[in-house]
């Protein structure tokens, strides 16, 4: 072998081996969020040019933003970007009784540039084991993607809900089309895992041709393919392509309550591509650990500061307070605690005394 074709190998050995270490900037994705590069305690309500809706998405409709809400020592908005995440940030979709409220969808938009029939989309998703609801909470909406020009029944939208019965356990996990109620598809039949760790999902999605029933769909959790269908009708037409994709949680019905403390269900690594993307990898224990409130004197309950890394619990007590910062990917848990300040009251000097 000449020298240079030598080195000319050793290029396109190095070239290919950059491609590997890539993960997601692979040929095929034409979209990614890992929400890392976002402001820390970064909430819904922020005007429409800071952080993630500069660099990312933009704020869906159906009522994107609820909050602030206070209860049990927490303030929250329906959504919030901060620490926990596989690698860093995650989205979080806050959850307590009726907040959000009925049938409000807190949820994130991003349009796409080109036309698509085809994509696929993996997330990374946590659900904490005691979140849950009571009651018939109908049609949970998770992400769902656009699509135009509209079928002949007015169809322009699949969605990913929780579907019926209590969430997250009781519920059908389906791909629903917008308008055909009776065309719907049970992706994940033994439902998703709400164990308080993170697991990857991922679909692939191809629109039906006009009048036939060819669309199709399919499923992997944790990289294992769970669905399998090419007879999905979306309502769809030959002319019609993908034009967003959104990302939430919501759209609870009147029916329905969620747990009595706060727990929120987490996004993260959203990648959308034309081509198979694969499952997150392992991620790295990460421990929780204790904010600078812990160990401190307050007048109230503190608000801030309750954890420096995980998610922190609702507060316990009414002074002292204990609460909990939760780790993620298998790390551990830090108990936490703060104290009530004493008031010092100074005694007042004794009235009518005499000094003899």
């Amino acid at each position: 072998m000449s020298n240079r074709k030598g080195k000319a190998l050793l290029a396109a050995v190095f070239a290919c081996s950059l491609l590997g270490w890539a993960g997601t900037s692979q040929a095929g994705v034409i979209f990614e969020s890992n929400f890392d590069s976002d402001p820390p305690n970064w909430n819904c309500s922020a005007p429409g040019n800071a952080g993630i809706w500069l660099q990312e998405w933009e704020p869906g409709w159906h009522s994107p933003c609820e909050g602030p809400n206070s209860f049990g020592g927490q303030t929250h908005y329906s959504y919030e970007v901060g620490p926990g995440g596989t690698t860093g940030n995650s989205m979080k979709v806050w959850t307590h009784d009726s907040f959000p409220p009925t049938w409000a969808y807190s949820w994130m938009i991003h349009h796409f540039s080109a036309d698509y029939r085809e994509l696929y989309t993996r997330w990374s998703m946590k659900i904490p084991p005691d979140m849950a609801a009571t009651g018939n909470c109908y049609y949970q909406k998770l992400w769902r993607f656009g699509f135009g020009p509209a079928g002949p029944r007015g169809g322009t939208e699949v969605y990913f809900n929780a579907h019926n019965g209590a969430f997250p356990n009781d519920s059908d996990w389906n791909l629903f089309p917008s308008v055909i109620l009776t065309e719907n598809s049970e992706v994940f039949p033994n439902g998703v895992l709400a164990d308080g760790q993170w697991h990857s999902y991922e679909f692939r999605l191809k629109l039906n041709s006009s009048g036939r029933s060819d669309g199709i769909t399919e499923g992997w959790i944790d990289g294992v393919k769970v669905v399998s269908r090419s007879d999905r009708d979306f309502d769809a037409t030959d002319s019609s392509t993908f034009t967003f994709t959104g990302l939430g949680f919501g759209n609870r019905s009147d029916q329905c309550a969620f747990q009595s403390a706060w727990r929120a269900i987490e996004f993260d690594d959203y990648v959308v591509s034309t081509t198979y993307i694969g499952p997150v990898g392992p991620q790295t224990p990460v421990n929780g650990a204790c904010g600078s409130a812990n160990g401190q004197s307050f007048t109230s309950a503190p608000t801030t500061n309750l954890c420096s890394s995980g998610t922190a619990s609702a507060l316990s007590g009414s002074g002292p307070w204990t609460w909990t910062c939760a780790g993620s990917n298998g790390g551990s848990t830090a108990s936490c605690a703060a104290s009530l300040s004493a008031t010092v009251k100074r005694p007042s000097a004794p009235r009518n005394l005499r000094v003899r």
